[in-house]
């Protein structure tokens, strides 16, 4: 678990650490800014290597999961979805569509901001690549927290270097 400033940092943090370097991202069509424009912003710097799809989740559960499968190709290396829509209150079936990522070896982030703390959540029992909450809504954190759980199995890429310590290079090069 890695504390955030907020939601909107932690799936920054989940979508651009975990992201491999080419492939398709399927978001849905109830994704918040936080999700949309970080996987836009890929999308525009990969210079064609990351594409992604919007799959429609609007619907009773098994349309939308028939909707996710569909959007699905051979090029779909991660999805990231909302749990709750922060304008329609639509619950998605994140546990469902868990099950098809983990069977066909997709990446997932969960943005669960609108849902952690309201809707009950047995995270031992669903897939997921990264769990991003925010801290001040449901859970009744501070205002400006947030966090993302990361499973055993995803390593994100290291986005933040510097701070105090040892290990400093011995030689600079042309900095």
């Amino acid at each position: 678990m890695i504390f955030t400033y907020n939601t909107t940092y932690a799936l920054n943090m989940a979508i651009f650490g975990l992201c491999p370097e080419k492939g398709e991202i399927l978001i849905s069509n109830l994704e918040h800014n936080s999700v949309l424009r970080p996987v836009h912003e890929l999308s525009q710097k990969s210079k064609g290597n990351i594409s992604y799809k919007v799959f429609d989740a609007l619907g009773n559960d098994e349309d939308v999961v028939k909707s996710f499968e569909n959007a699905i190709s051979r090029n779909t290396v991660m999805a990231v979805i909302t749990a709750c829509s922060n304008v329609t209150g639509k619950l998605l079936p994140v546990r469902k569509i868990g099950t098809v990522c983990k069977q066909k070896g997709i990446k997932l982030i969960i943005d669960a901001a609108q849902s952690a703390g309201i809707v009950p959540e047995d995270l031992q029992k669903q897939y997921f690549d990264a769990f991003c909450c925010a801290g001040h809504k449901s859970l009744y954190g501070i205002m400006g927290s947030g966090f993302c759980i990361f499973s055993k199995e995803s390593q994100p890429k290291t986005l933040i270097f510097g701070g105090n310590g040892t290990g400093a290079p011995t030689s600079y090069g042309n900095l």
